[in-house]
C-alpha cells in the first residue's frame, strides 16, 4: 500500500482510539509516532503521516464491533464528516468486538462499512484482531478473521503475527505503550510491503511492457516512497522477534533488507536455512 500523497483514515475500536475513551470518534491526526500511546491504530495513523500520507485521521470508537457502528452510533454524522475528509485510503482495523456475534449479520454489516468508504472512492484495507493471550478467545476470533478475509480479500492483512502477548495490558486485549509502538510498526510494515492486487488495467500493462518490467517499476514506486519511522524493532521472517539481538545473531539468522523500505527503525532477519 502506498501512503505518499494519500489521504488516510484508521477506522477501528478501542485499539485505534486515541485519549480518553470518552473521547471523541474523530481526530485528525498531526503529530508524529514519537510519542506515547497505547492504542496501536493511533501511532499507524502517524506512521503513514511519516511515510508521506497528505492527511491522517482516526474513526474510532470505544467498544465498536462493524455491527453496532450501523446500530448503535451516529453513522450518518460520522460518514458524512469522513465524506468532507476526502478519503482516498481507509484502514478498518476491527475484529476483536465482533467477537460471539452473528457472523452472518455481521458480514453484512463489515460490508457496508467497506461499501461505503469505496463511495467515497477510496481504497479499503482492514487488519483484524491482534492475537489475545487467552487461548479460548483466539479461538473464538478465527470465524471474524475468516469472514473479514473473505470480504476485504487481498487487501486484508492477519494481525495475529502483527502483535505479541508480550507487553499487553491485564485484560489481555489491550496495549501497553511500548508493545502497541512495536505493533503499530509491524502494521505499517505489512501495509507498506504490501502491493494492491492487481486490476485489469494492471494487466493490460502487463501484458504491453512486460510483467518484469511492471514488477520492476513497482519496486522502485515502493523504496520512493518510504520515509524514516521512529523506534527499532527486530523482524525475523516477517514476525517480530522478541529475543535479545545477540542470541538473534548466535542463532545463526542473516540479515536482510526490509521489504518496506524501513532499514533505519527496523532489522530484519531470515532464519538460517531459509
Amino acid at each position: 500500500m502506498n501512503a505518499r500523497g494519500e489521504r488516510v483514515i484508521i477506522f477501528g475500536d478501542s485499539l485505534s482510539h486515541p485519549g480518553s475513551d470518552s473521547g471523541p470518534e474523530i481526530t485528525d491526526i498531526t503529530t508524529g509516532s514519537n510519542r506515547s500511546s497505547s492504542a496501536p491504530g493511533d501511532l499507524l495513523a502517524s506512521l503513514l503521516l511519516e511515510q508521506g500520507a497528505t492527511a491522517a485521521r482516526v474513526n474510532a470508537r470505544v467498544g465498536r464491533s462493524a455491527w453496532n457502528f450501523w446500530s448503535r452510533e451516529n453513522t450518518e454524522a460520522l460518514l458524512s464528516a469522513d465524506r468532507t475528509f476526502r478519503p482516498t485510503k481507509v484502514v478498518v482495523v476491527l475484529g476483536t468486538n465482533d467477537i460471539g456475534l452473528s457472523i452472518a449479520k455481521d458480514a453484512e454489516a463489515m460490508r457496508a462499512i467497506k461499501d461505503a468508504y469505496q463511495k467515497m472512492g477510496a481504497e479499503v484495507w482492514a487488519i483484524g484482531p491482534p492475537v489475545f493471550t487467552s487461548a479460548s478467545l483466539n479461538a473464538q476470533a478465527e470465524p471474524v478473521i475468516k469472514m473479514m478475509s473473505s470480504i476485504f480479500g487481498g487487501r486484508f492483512l492477519d494481525g495475529r503475527p502483527l502483535s505479541t502477548t508480550a507487553g499487553r495490558a491485564g485484560d489481555g486485549v489491550h496495549f501497553r505503550p511500548e508493545s502497541a509502538r512495536q505493533t503499530a510498526l509491524m502494521m505499517a510494515d505489512a501495509l507498506l510491503s504490501k502491493s494492491s492486487p492487481m486490476s485489469p488495467w494492471v494487466g493490460v500493462a502487463a501484458g504491453i511492457a512486460g510483467i518484469g518490467a511492471l514488477w520492476a517499476l513497482m519496486a522502485y514506486l515502493q523504496r520512493r516512497n518510504k520515509r524514516a519511522l521512529s523506534g527499532v524493532v527486530d523482524i525475523v521472517d516477517g514476525k517480530r522477534y522478541a529475543g535479545t539481538h545477540a542470541a538473534l545473531v548466535r542463532s545463526g539468522a542473516r540479515q536482510r533488507p526490509c521489504k518496506s523500505g524501513l532499514d533505519k527503525h527496523a532489522r530484519c532477519w531470515a532464519s538460517r536455512g531459509r
